[in-house]
């Protein structure tokens, strides 16, 4: 006999939800947010950023989460029972690695006070930073991803010869429509922010002219 599928509406994909359909591994760390922008930023600009001199949301900085890996996502969330934040990454696309260079160099702070480690996880041509206890918990999610990478990989080329949970078809599916709702939301703000932020500079230039 065999039973339908179980279906997930993507507004209830909860830290809660995620936790009781058996994830692959979860745990907090610290994300660094940094705004779609800063990176094509004149340096002289990044510098006032990091002063403060613009409003706050503008400028990198970290924020905890609550990561779970399940299925073929990687989800975050504000706590263990908190909403999503943001959209699910695909693991078959996400790379990740120890980040080795100075963050005060880059973005002029450093990590977190409880935090002595920072990943780089790369997909989709996005980089992000997650910032860890220490580099033991670093490279037990560096292995983790890695691993869900490839399973992700070859079941979609149909080699692997793993059972797939039905409850995680459902969440992927759930995920992917998500993350379809979260892409276009974003571009909209990212639109939305460019628009201040030209505003702001011509009202700057205006004031410089007629002082």
């Amino acid at each position: 006999m065999t039973y339908p599928l179980p279906t997930y509406d993507e507004s209830n994909l909860t830290a809660s939800a995620l936790q009781n359909a058996n994830p692959i591994h979860s745990g907090y760390a610290h994300k660094l947010h940094m705004p779609a922008f800063y990176s094509f930023l004149p340096a002289s600009i990044q510098t006032l950023l990091k002063w403060r001199c613009f409003p706050r949301r503008w400028s990198p900085n970290w924020t905890q989460r609550y990561l779970i890996v399940i299925g073929s996502y990687l989800y975050r969330f504000q706590d263990e029972n908190g909403d999503i934040k943001g959209a699910p990454i695909p693991m078959d696309t996400l790379e990740a690695k120890l980040y080795t260079e100075d963050l005060n160099e880059e973005f002029g702070f450093g990590t977190p006070l409880d935090c002595e480690a920072v990943i780089e996880i790369t997909s989709v041509g996005k980089t992000q930073y997650l910032a860890l206890s220490d580099k033991e918990e670093a490279q037990l999610w560096i292995n983790t991803m890695k691993q869900c990478r490839q399973d992700c990989i070859t079941r979609k080329m149909g080699h692997s010869n793993v059972p797939y949970p039905s409850e995680w078809v459902a969440l992927d599916s759930a995920a992917k429509r998500l993350r379809e709702k979260k892409n276009r939301i974003k571009e909209k703000m990212e639109q939305m922010d460019r628009k201040e932020m030209e505003m702001q500079s011509m009202g700057g230039n205006l004031g410089g002219y007629y002082s």
